[in-house]
């Protein structure tokens, strides 16, 4: 993602939100946006965020946990040993969802299947991070990034209490195995990852550690359980690579 882009989604992000804090009303929908790998290094493991959606409040906003700076001095080590401030912003959905299309990245959405209750209990706790005095974060390459920050958001506001089942076909894999999946194992950029991260890469991650990968949010929630009911509700394609085809809801 471009500078401009994270610095608009900034800019938007300050003068947009403060008049959205209200109770939502008995319609509203909260669901989990998973944006498929882009070309660029930083990019190359996808990128998940929860959408906010009130059609009677005319409200539709995007909690994004992947802002940072790009021009960070010596970004991409940083990147991969955990030293980098990430931080929450609230995007509009249609600035959000456009410049994923402009990259030709697939966007798939995943409606939450929650109460009343629980879903303002989500909501309420999307605003807490928001402030900004919590909105910063110290982001690290396993177990605090974008993707980790949807489950571990969700099963606090939901008590703890979402049953992770395994996909069908889940296979567990080394860490440095789901890396090289992403980012080609001869180049510079998977090189600067096992500098940075060392051997821990070469420990098997456990079934919920696989969630460090947006693909894994997506894939462990459509089979998840809370409350005896399924975690998803419904799923749509709102963008698909053009190479494949466009769809939306």
């Amino acid at each position: 993602m471009s500078k401009y882009i994270l610095s608009l989604f900034c800019a938007l992000s300050i003068y947009m939100l403060p008049a959205q804090m209200q109770q939502l009303s008995s319609t509203f929908e909260i669901s989990v946006l998973t944006i498929a790998p882009g070309t660029s290094l930083n990019d190359a493991f996808g990128h998940s965020a929860f959408r906010v959606k009130d059609d009677t409040k005319d409200l539709d906003i995007v909690f994004n946990y992947g802002v940072y700076d790009f021009d960070t001095p010596n970004f991409y080590t940083k990147f991969a040993q955990g030293k980098l401030n990430y931080r929450l912003a609230a995007n509009p959905f249609k600035a959000f969802f456009n410049s994923y299309k402009a990259q030709n990245r697939s966007i798939t959405e995943q409606v939450l299947n929650l109460s009343q209750s629980e879903k303002q209990n989500l909501f309420n706790a999307l605003l807490e991070n928001y402030k900004p005095e919590n909105q910063y974060y110290l982001y690290d390459f396993f177990y605090n990034n974008c993707a980790t920050k949807i489950k571990d958001v969700l099963n606090e506001a939901l008590n703890g209490d979402i049953i992770f089942n395994l996909p069908e076909n889940f296979e567990s894999k080394t860490f440095r195995s789901l890396i090289y999946e992403k980012v080609n194992s001869n180049s510079w950029g998977s090189l600067g990852i096992d500098i940075a991260l060392g051997s821990v890469i070469d420990k098997t991650a456990t079934p919920e550690e696989h969630m460090f990968l947006p693909q894994f949010i997506h894939d462990f929630f459509a089979v998840a359980t809370y409350n005896n009911q399924t975690l998803i509700k419904q799923e749509y394609i709102l963008f698909e690579n053009k190479n494949k085809g466009t769809h939306a809801n």
